[in-house]
């Protein structure tokens, strides 16, 4: 469940109205199921690391049950899965697998 350092989303078009209200900002995407332990054992850990970078970056998680349409549309096949998106939407990093150590370098590297 996100805390009041992450956005749920469901749809690109909330993913647009992020990147219209935030220009100058990269964000970050948990694409996550309810039903993945992995998953379940880094929600915290990617709430943690959105309230320790916030204002620096955008946090954002995604179920893909939920946001099937926008999972599919970004290529998610793997949970947990991090995506790293520019302030334009491009895609600039991705790590799929559950490394807090990997995802905690993820958010050093991409705030801003």
């Amino acid at each position: 469940m996100p805390s009041g350092n992450t956005i749920e989303i469901a749809s690109k078009e909330e993913l647009v109205d992020l990147l219209s209200e935030n220009p100058t900002m990269n964000i970050i995407i948990d694409f996550y199921a309810t039903w993945c332990g992995p998953c379940r054992l880094l929600g915290p850990i990617f709430e943690n690391l959105a309230e320790k970078h916030a204002g620096k970056i955008i946090a954002i998680k995604v179920d893909v049950e939920e946001g099937e349409d926008l999972s599919n549309e970004m290529g998610i096949s793997t949970m947990p899965t991090f995506l790293v998106l520019d302030s334009k939407g491009n895609k600039i990093d991705e790590m799929v697998g559950s490394s807090k150590d990997k995802l905690a370098a993820l958010f050093t590297k991409y705030s801003c």
